[in-house]
């Protein structure tokens, strides 16, 4: 049963979009209830009663929103590698967490890889990492503002620089976050086109993902690959990933780098983890 708008809509309507806060109810004493106000709508819940309600803004209210994020997509700076500042892992609004969650990516890889979501953009970053030097740093080298909503353009946001080396490693979490203990000798890479595959299928043991961000393999990313025990060949099955996997093949064959090729239904992030082992188990062996 949802608490009704009498009880709490008045206050959550005179927050900032993006903002909560915890005020009282009239179920008792102290301040039990959290409202926000988000880019959908109103929010409510009760930590006491255990109930909740929610009241969505109009779609004209949406779309404007839609527009000013649009806008800030315009300003955005192309040839800087910095994140959003208001990047954040709390209070996603449900796009985002239906979006993020049909990956199968957690709160702990969300933490693990330092993806978020931004208010200002109303996208969800996906950060690319180096690989660590002899001193264990990594530095942020690229990045994808991935589009949510209806109506927003581009569907990406990104920096321009140079991607002829450029690769997504699950290797290469964000900063602070533990790295793998296996040597990427002892490990297959699993190449996907995708950062969220990456990171799905760099989660079974024995195996790294690797994103070639795209579907034009370049000799810095070959050499990347040339160091991993063999590699897993795992893109979509349309038209460019055929393509792509046919380069991919013809040129880990000229540098005598072992390879093998799968294909699926789906991309590789939209199975769970056990089917994801249950798939790669016999090809990692």
């Amino acid at each position: 049963m949802s608490i009704p708008y009498s009880e709490w809509l008045q206050q959550a309507q005179r927050l900032p979009e993006g903002r909560s806060a915890r005020v009282r109810h009239d179920c008792g004493e102290g301040r039990p209830m959290i409202i926000e106000h988000t880019a959908e709508g109103f929010r409510c819940w009760c930590h006491r009663c255990h109930e909740g309600g929610f009241k969505p803004h109009g779609q004209r209210a949406l779309s404007k929103i839609v527009e000013r994020w649009n806008a800030a997509a315009g300003d955005h700076n192309d040839f800087k590698i910095i994140l959003p500042h208001d990047l954040t892992r709390r209070d996603l609004p449900w796009p985002a967490v239906r979006w993020l969650s049909k990956a199968g990516i957690t709160q702990r890889l969300m933490a693990e890889y330092n993806i978020g979501y931004s208010p200002r953009y109303g996208r969800v970053y996906l950060p690319v990492y180096s690989t660590p030097n002899r001193s264990g740093i990594r530095r942020l080298e690229y990045y994808q503002g991935r589009a949510i909503y209806d109506g927003q353009v581009p569907k990406y946001l990104n920096p321009k620089v140079n991607k002829s080396s450029l690769v997504f490693s699950s290797r290469n979490r964000a900063p602070g976050a533990e790295a793998p203990r296996e040597n990427r000798g002892s490990q297959t890479a699993i190449i996907t086109e995708d950062i969220l595959s990456a990171i799905r299928v760099g989660e079974v043991q024995g195996a790294a993902g690797v994103s070639i961000l795209g579907t034009s393999p370049s000799p810095g990313q070959i050499n990347y690959l040339s160091t991993f025990r063999s590699c897993l060949i795992w893109l979509d099955p349309d038209s460019a990933g055929k393509k792509a996997t046919r380069l991919l093949k013809r040129s880990l064959e000229m540098i005598g780098q072992p390879y093998r090729v799968m294909t699926s239904e789906r991309d590789p992030k939209l199975y769970s983890h056990r089917e994801l082992q249950e798939m790669l188990w016999h090809k990692l062996t």
